[in-house]
């Protein structure tokens, strides 16, 4: 378990793909960050689920591939910033249903 701004956060890939259990009685919103894209996504009260907007251009972290690598990072970094931007308009608006950013990631 490692502290992140002072909260505990879990690296999902050591023991689980996404432990989500772990933090089953944690308060919050628990932010489920998926590495590939999936048809449809689990709709639950206390988690966000992100996943990246096209498949990933690498199946594995390949030091090998540099090039596959920060297309991923790019594109993590692009599909990050539209996800932050839908967030804070969520709020703004007085919206409470999160669960449905994650899923609004995949056209």
């Amino acid at each position: 378990m490692l502290l992140q701004g002072g909260k505990p956060s879990l690296d999902g890939g050591i023991a689980d793909n996404v432990p989500v259990a772990a933090w089953a009685d944690a308060p919050g919103t628990t932010l489920v960050l998926l590495t590939r894209r999936y048809r449809r996504l689990p709709a639950h009260s206390q988690r966000v689920y992100a996943q990246p907007s096209a498949d990933l251009p690498v199946a594995s972290w390949d030091y090998t591939n540099p090039a596959g690598l920060q297309a991923a990072y790019d594109l993590g970094r692009r599909d990050g910033e539209v996800f932050g931007r839908q967030l804070a308009s969520r709020h703004a608006s007085g919206e409470t249903n999160e669960e449905a950013i994650g899923s609004s990631s995949r056209p």
